[in-house]
C-alpha cells in the first residue's frame, strides 16, 4: 500500500510515539477482539511447522487502515474524536529487517482451518523443485499471515493493513519510523486544544512539511471532511 493511516486516541503514550518516532508493537492478547491471533492453534502449528516458543512469545503487531474517512475508527480508536490519524508514507517508513511481514488482514466468515492450511498447502509447497531453505521461507510467510492477519468478517469495515515483528522485546515493543514519511495528520474535532498545540508544535520538529487538517462530521451529508489548519 501506498499510504498507511493510524488512528489515535488523546493519551500521553500516543503523544510520546508520535514525538519518540516509533509504533508500539502490541501484544495480541491486548487486541478488542478475542478471536484475534487466537492462540488455540499453537498446538497444531508447532506440531506442522515447528519455531521455537520464544519466537511467539516476542511477537508484536502494528495495526493500521487502508482508510482515515470512516466514521467508526474514529469513533472507536480515537476516543470520540478527540484523538487523530496520521498517514504515513509506507515507502521507506520502516526498516523492514525487522519485521516478519507487513500486509493487509484479509476476513473471513470462519478461520480457515489449520489442519486444512497446513497438510494441503505445505504439501504442494514441498513438491516444488526449490531449494528446502526457500520452501521453510515460503512456509514461514504464509503461516505468519494465516496466523496473524486473518479476522473475522464482522471486522471488515477497518480495512486493516499490519505490520508483524516476532523480534519486539529486543527493543520494548517500539519500531521506529521515519519522521519524513508523515504526510498528513487529521485532529479530531473534539480534540483539546491543548493537544492541538501539542501535536502541532511536535510537527513542527521532526515533520515540517506535512499538512495539519481538522476531521468533522459535514453539515450537508453523511461523510468526514477536512478542515485546513
Amino acid at each position: 500500500m501506498e499510504y498507511l493511516y493510524k488512528f489515535y486516541a488523546s493519551k500521553s503514550h500516543s503523544f510520546e510515539s508520535l514525538y519518540q518516532k516509533y509504533f508500539y508493537l502490541n501484544s495480541p492478547d491486548k487486541f478488542n477482539d478475542p478471536f484475534d491471533c487466537s492462540s488455540h492453534q499453537e498446538e497444531t502449528m508447532q506440531k506442522k511447522y515447528p519455531v521455537r516458543k520464544e519466537i511467539y512469545d516476542n511477537l508484536g503487531v502494528a495495526c493500521f487502515s487502508n482508510n482515515y474517512k470512516n466514521p467508526s475508527m474514529w469513533d472507536r480508536y480515537t476516543n470520540d474524536y478527540s484523538g487523530f490519524c496520521v498517514k504515513f508514507k509506507n515507502h521507506k517508513l520502516i526498516d523492514r529487517s525487522l519485521i516478519e511481514i507487513g500486509c493487509n488482514v484479509f476476513y473471513t466468515k470462519q478461520h480457515t482451518s489449520s489442519q486444512w492450511f497446513y497438510e494441503k498447502i505445505f504439501d504442494e509447497i514441498n513438491l516444488q523443485p526449490i531449494p528446502e531453505s526457500s520452501k521453510n521461507d515460503i512456509k514461514f510467510a504464509l503461516t505468519i499471515v494465516h496466523k496473524y492477519c486473518q479476522k473475522s468478517i464482522e471486522w471488515q469495515n477497518e480495512d486493516e493493513y499490519r505490520i508483524v515483528s516476532m523480534r519486539c522485546l529486543e527493543n520494548n515493543r517500539r519500531l521506529s519510523f521515519n519522521p519524513k514519511c508523515i504526510e498528513e495528520v487529521y485532529l479530531g474535532y473534539k480534540m483539546s486544544e491543548m493537544h492541538k498545540e501539542k501535536i502541532i508544535e511536535v510537527l513542527a520538529q521532526h515533520s515540517p512539511n506535512c499538512k495539519v487538517f481538522s476531521v468533522r462530521p459535514s453539515n450537508h451529508q453523511r461523510e468526514l471532511i477536512l478542515l485546513k489548519l
